[in-house]
Protein backbone atom coordinates (compact mmCIF):
# COMPACT_ATOMS: atom_id res chain seq x y z
CA UNK A 1 0.00 0.00 0.00
CA UNK A 2 3.06 2.46 0.72
CA UNK A 3 3.86 2.27 -2.79
CA UNK A 4 0.78 2.38 -4.40
CA UNK A 5 -0.94 5.81 -2.97
CA UNK A 6 -0.40 8.21 -5.46
CA UNK A 7 0.19 7.73 -9.43
CA UNK A 8 3.42 9.19 -9.17
CA UNK A 9 4.66 6.36 -7.13
CA UNK A 10 3.69 3.29 -9.61
CA UNK A 11 7.12 4.55 -11.21
CA UNK A 12 9.00 3.06 -8.72
CA UNK A 13 7.05 -0.06 -8.67
CA UNK A 14 7.66 -0.65 -12.18
CA UNK A 15 11.73 -0.31 -11.42
CA UNK A 16 11.12 -2.37 -8.03
CA UNK A 17 9.49 -5.53 -10.94
CA UNK A 18 12.18 -5.15 -13.42
CA UNK A 19 14.89 -5.35 -10.74
CA UNK A 20 13.28 -8.26 -9.10
CA UNK A 21 12.92 -9.81 -12.69
CA UNK A 22 16.75 -9.74 -13.60
CA UNK A 23 17.88 -11.40 -10.52
CA UNK A 24 16.06 -14.33 -10.66
CA UNK A 25 13.45 -13.06 -7.86
CA UNK A 26 10.20 -12.93 -9.74
CA UNK A 27 9.52 -16.40 -11.35
CA UNK A 28 10.83 -19.88 -9.92
CA UNK A 29 13.45 -21.32 -11.23
CA UNK A 30 13.05 -25.13 -12.97
CA UNK A 31 15.79 -27.46 -12.19
CA UNK A 32 15.03 -29.26 -15.47
CA UNK A 33 15.90 -25.72 -17.67
CA UNK A 34 19.44 -26.14 -19.28
CA UNK A 35 21.54 -23.97 -17.24
CA UNK A 36 23.00 -20.74 -19.35
CA UNK A 37 26.39 -21.73 -18.50
CA UNK A 38 25.98 -25.55 -20.66
CA UNK A 39 24.30 -23.59 -23.58
CA UNK A 40 27.32 -21.57 -23.72
CA UNK A 41 29.51 -24.08 -23.19
CA UNK A 42 28.58 -26.30 -26.07
CA UNK A 43 27.98 -23.15 -28.95
CA UNK A 44 31.51 -22.35 -27.75
CA UNK A 45 30.36 -19.31 -26.47
CA UNK A 46 32.78 -16.99 -23.41
CA UNK A 47 30.84 -16.47 -20.70
CA UNK A 48 31.64 -14.10 -17.41
CA UNK A 49 32.39 -15.49 -14.25
CA UNK A 50 30.40 -13.12 -12.23
CA UNK A 51 28.49 -9.77 -12.06
CA UNK A 52 27.49 -6.33 -10.72
CA UNK A 53 24.91 -8.87 -8.51
CA UNK A 54 23.88 -12.11 -7.02
CA UNK A 55 22.26 -14.02 -9.83
CA UNK A 56 20.78 -17.50 -9.68
CA UNK A 57 23.77 -20.72 -10.15
CA UNK A 58 21.24 -21.75 -13.69
CA UNK A 59 22.04 -18.64 -15.19
CA UNK A 60 25.47 -16.42 -16.13
CA UNK A 61 26.72 -13.04 -17.37
CA UNK A 62 27.23 -12.60 -21.30
CA UNK A 63 28.45 -9.61 -22.79
CA UNK A 64 25.98 -8.56 -25.79
CA UNK A 65 28.64 -8.80 -28.29
CA UNK A 66 29.16 -12.79 -27.33
CA UNK A 67 25.32 -13.73 -28.05
CA UNK A 68 24.51 -11.43 -31.39
CA UNK A 69 25.04 -8.86 -34.16
CA UNK A 70 24.87 -5.58 -34.05
CA UNK A 71 25.49 -2.58 -36.56
CA UNK A 72 24.37 1.19 -36.70
CA UNK A 73 22.15 2.11 -39.55
CA UNK A 74 22.69 4.34 -42.50
CA UNK A 75 24.18 7.86 -42.39
CA UNK A 76 22.00 10.93 -43.37
CA UNK A 77 23.84 12.29 -46.05
CA UNK A 78 21.67 15.20 -48.33
CA UNK A 79 24.43 15.38 -50.86
CA UNK A 80 25.96 11.80 -51.06
CA UNK A 81 22.60 9.63 -50.37
CA UNK A 82 20.90 8.15 -53.37
CA UNK A 83 18.14 5.90 -54.38
CA UNK A 84 14.35 5.61 -53.41
CA UNK A 85 13.41 7.52 -51.20
CA UNK A 86 12.85 5.04 -48.22
CA UNK A 87 10.89 5.65 -44.75
CA UNK A 88 13.45 5.16 -41.61
CA UNK A 89 13.74 5.36 -38.01
CA UNK A 90 15.12 8.12 -36.29
CA UNK A 91 15.96 8.29 -32.04
CA UNK A 92 12.54 9.97 -31.56
CA UNK A 93 10.90 6.96 -33.24
CA UNK A 94 12.27 4.22 -30.41
CA UNK A 95 10.66 4.69 -27.30
CA UNK A 96 11.15 1.67 -24.45
CA UNK A 97 9.29 -0.98 -25.23
CA UNK A 98 7.88 0.23 -28.25
CA UNK A 99 7.77 2.67 -31.51
CA UNK A 100 6.19 6.10 -32.58
CA UNK A 101 5.75 5.85 -35.85
CA UNK A 102 3.58 9.07 -36.14
CA UNK A 103 6.52 10.98 -37.48
CA UNK A 104 8.42 8.97 -40.01
CA UNK A 105 10.84 10.79 -42.29
CA UNK A 106 11.97 9.22 -45.61
CA UNK A 107 15.70 8.60 -46.73
CA UNK A 108 17.19 7.98 -49.79
CA UNK A 109 18.68 3.87 -49.83
CA UNK A 110 19.98 2.00 -53.22
CA UNK A 111 18.61 -1.61 -53.40
CA UNK A 112 22.03 -3.19 -52.83
CA UNK A 113 21.62 -1.28 -49.29
CA UNK A 114 18.27 -3.05 -48.17
CA UNK A 115 19.26 -6.01 -47.23
CA UNK A 116 21.88 -4.52 -45.05
CA UNK A 117 19.77 -1.45 -43.31
CA UNK A 118 16.54 -3.83 -43.04
CA UNK A 119 14.62 -5.01 -40.26
CA UNK A 120 13.64 -8.17 -38.81
CA UNK A 121 11.17 -9.18 -36.50
CA UNK A 122 12.59 -9.81 -33.32
CA UNK A 123 15.11 -7.32 -34.05
CA UNK A 124 16.23 -4.85 -30.94
CA UNK A 125 16.56 -1.53 -31.86
CA UNK A 126 18.95 1.11 -29.54
CA UNK A 127 19.43 4.47 -29.17
CA UNK A 128 23.04 5.83 -29.43
CA UNK A 129 22.48 9.17 -28.37
CA UNK A 130 19.79 10.88 -26.94
CA UNK A 131 18.61 8.59 -24.48
CA UNK A 132 21.41 6.47 -24.57
CA UNK A 133 20.34 2.78 -24.39
CA UNK A 134 16.56 3.44 -24.50
CA UNK A 135 15.36 0.07 -26.90
CA UNK A 136 12.47 -1.72 -28.23
CA UNK A 137 11.79 -5.10 -30.06
CA UNK A 138 11.11 -4.66 -33.86
CA UNK A 139 6.92 -6.30 -34.13
CA UNK A 140 6.86 -6.07 -37.78
CA UNK A 141 4.34 -3.57 -37.32
CA UNK A 142 4.98 -2.04 -40.86
CA UNK A 143 7.01 -3.27 -43.67
CA UNK A 144 9.54 -1.62 -45.87
CA UNK A 145 10.95 0.57 -43.24
CA UNK A 146 14.71 0.79 -42.26
CA UNK A 147 17.13 2.56 -39.97
CA UNK A 148 19.32 5.50 -39.68
CA UNK A 149 23.31 5.65 -37.47
CA UNK A 150 21.56 7.13 -34.59
CA UNK A 151 20.40 3.78 -33.91
CA UNK A 152 22.00 0.22 -33.07
CA UNK A 153 20.28 -2.83 -34.32
CA UNK A 154 21.23 -5.84 -32.87
CA UNK A 155 20.21 -9.21 -33.38
CA UNK A 156 20.74 -11.76 -30.52
CA UNK A 157 21.37 -15.59 -31.16
CA UNK A 158 18.64 -18.04 -31.00
CA UNK A 159 18.84 -18.59 -27.54
CA UNK A 160 18.30 -14.78 -26.23
CA UNK A 161 14.95 -13.67 -26.32
CA UNK A 162 15.06 -10.01 -27.21
CA UNK A 163 11.90 -8.83 -25.16
CA UNK A 164 14.00 -10.21 -22.05
CA UNK A 165 16.85 -8.56 -22.89
CA UNK A 166 15.64 -5.05 -23.15
CA UNK A 167 13.78 -5.40 -20.16
CA UNK A 168 16.95 -6.35 -18.61
CA UNK A 169 18.15 -2.70 -20.30
CA UNK A 170 15.82 -0.76 -18.94
CA UNK A 171 16.30 -2.07 -15.68
CA UNK A 172 20.05 -1.09 -15.71
CA UNK A 173 19.04 2.12 -16.96
CA UNK A 174 16.93 2.59 -14.21
CA UNK A 175 19.61 1.62 -11.57
CA UNK A 176 22.03 3.37 -13.35
CA UNK A 177 24.71 0.73 -14.02
CA UNK A 178 23.95 1.34 -17.89
CA UNK A 179 25.54 4.76 -17.83
CA UNK A 180 28.89 3.36 -17.02
CA UNK A 181 28.72 2.11 -20.46
CA UNK A 182 28.43 5.34 -21.98
CA UNK A 183 31.63 7.91 -23.70
CA UNK A 184 31.14 11.91 -23.49
CA UNK A 185 31.29 14.21 -20.37
CA UNK A 186 28.40 16.28 -21.97
CA UNK A 187 26.31 14.82 -24.26
CA UNK A 188 26.54 10.87 -23.70
CA UNK A 189 26.50 8.11 -26.36
CA UNK A 190 25.93 4.12 -26.25
CA UNK A 191 28.95 3.53 -28.81
CA UNK A 192 29.38 -0.04 -30.54
CA UNK A 193 32.11 -0.62 -28.42
CA UNK A 194 30.31 0.51 -25.24
CA UNK A 195 27.17 -1.92 -26.40
CA UNK A 196 29.88 -4.83 -27.50
CA UNK A 197 31.05 -4.86 -23.97
CA UNK A 198 27.78 -4.63 -22.24
CA UNK A 199 27.22 -7.68 -19.67
CA UNK A 200 23.71 -9.13 -19.05
CA UNK A 201 22.06 -12.05 -16.74
CA UNK A 202 21.17 -14.23 -19.45
CA UNK A 203 18.66 -17.41 -18.14
CA UNK A 204 17.88 -20.18 -19.39
CA UNK A 205 15.53 -19.36 -22.54
CA UNK A 206 12.20 -21.02 -20.96
CA UNK A 207 13.14 -19.06 -17.94
CA UNK A 208 13.54 -15.75 -19.97
CA UNK A 209 9.99 -16.36 -21.42
CA UNK A 210 8.72 -17.11 -18.16
CA UNK A 211 9.62 -13.84 -16.94
CA UNK A 212 8.61 -11.80 -19.78
CA UNK A 213 4.95 -12.73 -19.46
CA UNK A 214 5.51 -12.10 -15.71
CA UNK A 215 6.73 -8.82 -15.96
CA UNK A 216 3.81 -8.16 -18.69
CA UNK A 217 1.40 -8.90 -16.56
CA UNK A 218 2.36 -7.01 -13.81
CA UNK A 219 3.10 -3.85 -15.95
CA UNK A 220 -0.53 -3.66 -17.16
CA UNK A 221 -1.98 -4.11 -13.42
CA UNK A 222 0.52 -0.74 -13.15
CA UNK A 223 -0.68 0.44 -15.98
CA UNK A 224 -4.57 -0.41 -14.28
CA UNK A 225 -3.61 0.91 -10.96
CA UNK A 226 -2.23 4.15 -12.48
CA UNK A 227 -4.82 5.25 -14.57
CA UNK A 228 -7.23 4.34 -11.04
CA UNK A 229 -5.20 6.73 -8.97
CA UNK A 230 -4.85 9.37 -11.85
CA UNK A 231 -8.63 9.38 -12.09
Amino acid sequence: PALTTRPDQIKCLRQTILNLAVRGKLVPQDPNDEQASELLKRERIAFLPDGPFEIPRSWCWVRVGAVSEARLGKMLDKAKNKGTPRPYLRNINVRWFDFDLSDVLLMPFEDSELEEYSLRFGDVLICEGGEPGRAAVWDERTQGIFFQKAIHRVRFAAFVNSNFFVRALKASADDGRLAKSFTGTGIKHFTGRGLDGYAFPLPPLAEQRRIVAKVDALMAICDRLEASLTA
